[in-house]
């Protein structure tokens, strides 16, 4: 009896081992239970009665090990759990391998600071023409030429649309994502029109295969355009300076530089064609009534190939150079915040080029300073009608005196005007006020005139008779509409 308890009990301990080792030793273990498990039936058989006696042992015996298989069952249920968890956990750290595949960005993140060299402010750069072109001629190149910040392993790609003035940036992200971004190009363009609407917005044009800007009639005579800075119209302070090329040289053809405020309140530059190969150089004002006192500056120059001219605007003052040289300069009252008109007639082709153009009120007035540093106005010049013999006069500039050499003769005297700020002493309020000293050659007269004219009709003469006798006389007269009045002594003794 005893053995057959140990038996049983051993059948059963090597269940539980079965089962701690998992599924192969587990069905090892169980086959081997089988086999034991059939002999003890037969030795059961052989003595039931033995069995019987013994049963309340067996009982417990066997209650005892079937917990122990129970709980043995349960520890190989949760090891089959454990398993299948293992699998799911191999499962998901198969999707986790799957997953740690390379994520790719679709980060398409891109700003533009400039394109060759011009910055960008709200999605635009500003150029000039000629720099417009450089951007034309290196169009496959902008990428190379363009400071930006672009998204991690992301590309960029550039195109100009010449037609739309624009260049477009394409941008790829990693995983294949696009997106756009559209640059405009301002171009300056120096010339439009001025005052309220007026003169030709195209009358000056860029001609790409010149590189300049050339004049564009378009059937017209006279063309007129506002020249333009920074998107503005020069104004107030600027100064301008130009290469000229000119072609088809007429006689009376004009290319101007106008400092104008309107029509009637305005000072012209003028160069002027007198013949198909010789200009001149010259200028005049309008102060409210009409274009007065055209003066030539520069006589008969033969053009064989570009001049260079130029205007310094200073509030009411312009002064005016030829080929890097003042040549003249005008002020004029009425003339502030003038804007600068450019203008062309006849039929001369005008191409300009090397233009530059500042507004700085700083830099104007020091260039304004070194132009005029060496410069004297004129004490005398044109009248802003009839005026004879000028080059009969002697101006010492320095000094602020006038000489006229009158000796041994009687006619063929100069008649000329006092100047101001480059312009005759005219209009409706002046004055002239100075020391005069009058020299007569023994037994000869003379006089000297002091007039207020307007034309040879409409003229105040106030005369200063010399005698060679003490008899000195002073007097004036006036003609009204072309009648003379009578003579007015005004002190038959002058000093």
């Amino acid at each position: 009896m005893k053995r057959i308890i140990i038996v049983f009990f051993m059948v059963l301990l090597a269940l539980s081992f079965g089962a701690c080792f998992g599924k192969d030793n587990y069905s090892s273990t169980a086959l081997s239970s089988v086999s034991s498990q059939q002999a003890n039936s037969s030795i059961s058989q052989d003595s039931s009665s033995s069995q019987k006696e013994s049963d309340s042992s067996i009982k417990s015996t066997a209650i005892s090990s079937l917990e122990s298989s129970s709980s043995e069952q349960i520890i190989s249920s949760s090891s089959i759990v454990s398993s299948s968890s293992s699998q799911i956990i191999s499962s998901f750290s198969g999707a986790s391998s799957s997953s740690s595949e390379p994520i790719f960005s679709s980060d398409t993140s891109f700003m533009l600071s400039s394109v060759f060299g011009f910055n960008v402010a709200n999605d635009t750069i500003s150029v000039k023409p000629i720099e417009y072109d450089n951007i034309v001629a290196n169009k496959n190149a902008i990428i190379q030429n363009s400071v930006y910040t672009l998204a991690d392993k992301a590309s960029v790609v550039a195109s100009l649309k010449e037609d739309l003035k624009n260049i477009t940036f394409v941008i790829t992200a990693e995983d294949g994502t696009t997106a756009t971004y559209v640059l405009s190009i301002a171009i300056e363009d120096l010339f439009d029109t001025y005052g309220n609407g007026l003169g030709n917005a195209n009358g000056f044009v860029w001609d790409s295969a010149s590189a300049t800007y050339i004049t564009n009639y378009g059937g017209a005579t006279e063309i007129a355009s506002g020249l333009y800075y920074k998107g503005d119209i020069l104004s107030g302070n600027y100064l301008v300076s130009m290469d000229l090329s000119l072609s088809n040289l007429t006689a009376d053809a004009t290319f101007m530089l106008i400092a104008r405020v309107s029509d009637t309140v305005r000072i012209r530059y003028i160069i002027r064609a007198t013949s198909d190969t010789q200009i001149e150089v010259a200028s005049d004002y309008n102060d409210g009534y009409k274009d007065l006192d055209y003066t030539v500056h520069v006589s008969a120059f033969t053009y064989l190939d570009k001049i260079n001219i130029g205007v310094v605007v200073k509030g009411t003052d312009v002064a005016m150079l030829f080929n890097g040289e003042i040549v003249y300069h005008r002020g004029l009252e009425e003339l502030s915040l003038s804007q600068m008109v450019v203008s062309a007639s006849g039929s001369m082709q005008v191409s300009m080029d090397n233009i530059v153009l500042n507004n700085s009120a700083t830099q104007v007035l020091a260039e304004y300073t070194e132009c005029i540093k060496n410069y004297r106005d004129a004490i005398v010049g044109n009248t802003i009608g009839q005026t004879h013999n000028l080059n009969k006069v002697e101006q010492d500039l320095n000094s602020g005196t006038v000489k006229v050499n009158m000796a041994n003769t009687t006619t063929g005297g100069p008649m000329v005007s006092f100047r101001y700020n480059g312009n005759p002493v005219a209009g409706y309020n002046f004055a002239v006020t100075g020391n005069i000293r009058v020299v007569t050659v023994s037994g000869k007269s003379g006089h000297v005139v002091f007039m207020a004219y307007q034309d040879m009709d409409n003229v105040l003469r106030y005369f200063i008779n010399r005698n060679d006798s003490p008899n000195n006389t002073c007097y004036y007269r006036i003609n009204d509409n072309g009648v003379w009045s009578p003579s007015q002594t005004t002190n038959t003794m002058c000093p």
